[in-house]
């Protein structure tokens, strides 16, 4: 019984109630019971499945964008297999991957909430699976310790969205996740999987450097919206940091308080970039609370956000906003890509700036890269890089290089990438063929080696 009880009350909460009512058709059935606790505990009696679903839809949700998750491209509105023989070609692959006995799989239709007030229409598989025999400590019926055989049971999750082909999986091992991916693709879609990940979303902050209002809807209750926090790297150096900070208590803005205290020294009146920002949403007092909330987010340059540690309703608020002021406004911007709820999908803009970008296209820059970096060229050389670390770290050089800094200490670049401080680029590209002929680490520091790779053409040429 206390078991029991801990599942309904992990259902009662706002993030356990989003779950229940997206596996459900009809919703009034849930509207007139009184609290979240009455509702969770009448589909536990009433509806099992329909609970279990509800679990597993929180078990997938709780890790979306996190480090157990990734996200796949793949064909739009395919009809997801449901039949013996799908069912079986899809376990028995699960089983020879993982070497498992036994295997269970839910299927079932969800809704999940987007940022624009909407529900996308979700397919989940959620895999079951038996793993290698273990032994932990248990006491006997006579009270003795001793240790017990048993046999764990992981959990991986997938989603699939019909309307824009992406297919997201949860699973705590990173090389299982598209190899799961590619079973759903291949034995229940029924099409051939490209392993293609959806791109990541790119923060620019440069407009922050400069005042600017953060424009809101009166019915999301926001009562202002704050810069906390800068941290500002110079554009002539390698190895420096500057943070410029404003508390709350503070009766002055960010910039007003660099302006006073700085004067002609101010980072923010020229020659430095922004890579990281906390902002600070705060919100009205709801009835009956003496205090709103706050919602706190950090971005960092290129790719980092904090809003996948936001609860369910923070997150779709952090969607909604950083869009607006990065499209209408030009705030926050987010690049190259959007997210429908879902996934993210490349835009139009995206897909016609790239579609000029390749070995083909012309220009007075001898480098020139697509599909996210997945694609670098120098002169005529082609380099290929499948992997994200890989991507970002060309990304980083190239953009340094664009600003006028060849070449950049390796301990700075990974922590504005927030990799860990002891990595090392020989262990990060290990197993790449020919990334040293790009990129030279030395002393430190690291470039791309476009000079020399050009120097290279021409002789050869010759």
């Amino acid at each position: 019984m206390p078991l029991n009880q801990a599942r309904v009350g992990g259902l009662a909460d706002d993030a356990g109630q989003t779950a229940l009512y997206s596996v459900i058709d009809d919703r009034s059935r849930l509207d007139d019971l009184a609290n979240g606790h009455a509702r969770a505990l009448w589909m536990f009696l009433n509806e099992p499945v329909l609970f279990r679903h509800a679990e597993e839809v929180r078990y997938t949700d709780e890790r979306r964008r996190g480090r157990s998750w990734d996200a796949f491209l793949c064909e739009l509105e395919c009809l997801v297999r449901r039949d013996e023989t799908a069912l079986d070609a899809f376990k028995a692959s699960l089983r020879e991957r993982f070497a498992s006995n036994n295997v269970h799989v839910d299927i079932f239709e969800r809704v999940r909430p987007t940022f624009d007030g909407e529900d996308c229409e979700l397919v989940q598989i959620t895999v079951y699976r038996e793993g290698l025999p273990d032994d932990q400590f248990a006491f006997d019926d006579g009270g003795t310790l001793v240790r017990r055989a048993y046999r764990p049971v992981f959990e991986a999750a997938m989603t699939y969205e019909p309307a824009t082909g992406v297919i997201e999986v949860v699973a705590s091992d990173r090389e299982s996740r598209a190899e799961l991916a590619q079973f759903l693709a291949r034995d229940l879609l029924g099409v051939e999987f490209r392993d293609e990940k959806v791109p990541l979303r790119r923060y620019d902050l440069a407009v922050l450097l400069n005042p600017h209002p953060f424009p809101t809807d009166a019915e999301d209750g926001i009562e202002r919206v704050e810069v906390r926090q800068l941290r500002l790297m110079p554009i002539d150096a390698v190895g420096e940091r500057v943070t410029l900070e404003c508390p709350s208590k503070a009766d002055r803005t960010i910039w007003s308080m660099a302006q006073e205290r700085l004067g002609p020294g101010n980072p923010l009146a020229g020659g430095w970039v922004a890579t990281q920002a906390k902002l600070s949403i705060k919100f009205h007092p709801k009835p009956g609370a003496r205090r709103g909330r706050t919602l706190p987010l950090t971005i960092t340059m290129p790719h980092g956000c904090n809003l996948k540690d936001q609860t369910e309703e923070e997150q779709l608020i952090g969607e909604k906003y950083l869009r607006r002021w990065g499209s209408r406004h030009d705030i926050i911007e987010i690049r190259d890509v959007d997210d429908h709820g879902i996934g993210l999908v490349v835009e139009p803009s995206y897909l016609a700036a790239h579609l000029t970008a390749g070995a083909a296209s012309s220009g007075e820059n001898p480098v020139r890269h697509a599909s996210g970096f997945r694609h670098v060229w120098v002169g005529d050389r082609e380099f290929r890089f499948n992997g994200d670390k890989h991507r970002q770290i060309v990304e980083y050089l190239f953009t340094a290089r664009e600003r006028g800094e060849p070449s950049v200490s390796s301990a700075a670049m990974f922590a504005d990438l927030e990799f860990e401080t002891t990595s090392r680029l020989r262990d990060i590209f290990k197993g790449h063929k020919d990334w040293k002929a790009l990129i030279e680490a030395k002393g430190g520091a690291c470039r791309l080696r476009v000079e020399e790779l050009l120097e290279e053409q021409r002789a050869s040429a010759d």
